[in-house]
C-alpha cells in the first residue's frame, strides 16, 4: 500500500462531510426540530436561534467530521484493508468520539432529553459510517489506483 494521499483524504472527506450536512438537515428540520425547540424552551433557553452564522459553524464542523472520518479510513486500511467494513470501522470510531461522548454528556447534565438523545444518536449511528463508506468509496491511496472500496 502506498503513502496517505492528502488531496484525496480532503476531497473525499468533504463527500463524507456533505453526506452528513444532508443528514442533519434532514434529521433537524423533518424529525427532531419541533422537540428540540420545545427542550430548549423547557430548559429557559427560549427559541432556538439558528441563523447563517449558526448555519456555518455546524456545516464547517460537519464537512470537518467527514475529512477526519477519511483520514481515519486512510490512516486504518493498510492495517484492516480497503473497504467497506474498513470504513464502517472509521465511522464507527467517529461516531463514538464525536457523538456518543458529548451525547452522554449532555444527557447526563439534563441539557437533553433522554428521547431526543437516543433518537439523535441512533440517527447519526448510520448517517457517520454512511458518510465515511461514501468519502473512502472514492478515495485513491494514488493517483488511478482504485482504494477498493
Amino acid at each position: 500500500m502506498g503513502k496517505m494521499n492528502a488531496g484525496q483524504v480532503v476531497l473525499c472527506g468533504l463527500l463524507a462531510g456533505a453526506v452528513i450536512f444532508v443528514g442533519e438537515f434532514v434529521l433537524g428540520v423533518a424529525i427532531i426540530a419541533r422537540d428540540f425547540e420545545a427542550a430548549l424552551m423547557e430548559l429557559g433557553l427560549g427559541p432556538l436561534r439558528f441563523g447563517p452564522a449558526t448555519a456555518l459553524l455546524f456545516g464547517a464542523i460537519w464537512l470537518a467530521m467527514g475529512v477526519l472520518a477519511v483520514w481515519l479510513y486512510a490512516a486504518i486500511r493498510p492495517r484492516f484493508g480497503p473497504g467497506p467494513r474498513t470504513a464502517v470501522y472509521a465511522g464507527l470510531f467517529i461516531w463514538t468520539i464525536g457523538v456518543f461522548f458529548p451525547t452522554v454528556g449532555l444527557v447526563w447534565l439534563e441539557l437533553l432529553p433522554v428521547r431526543l438523545a437516543v433518537i439523535a444518536t441512533a440517527w447519526r449511528l448510520i448517517e457517520v459510517p454512511l458518510a465515511t463508506i461514501a468519502g473512502a468509496r472514492v478515495y485513491r491511496e494514488e493517483a488511478g489506483v482504485p482504494a477498493g472500496a
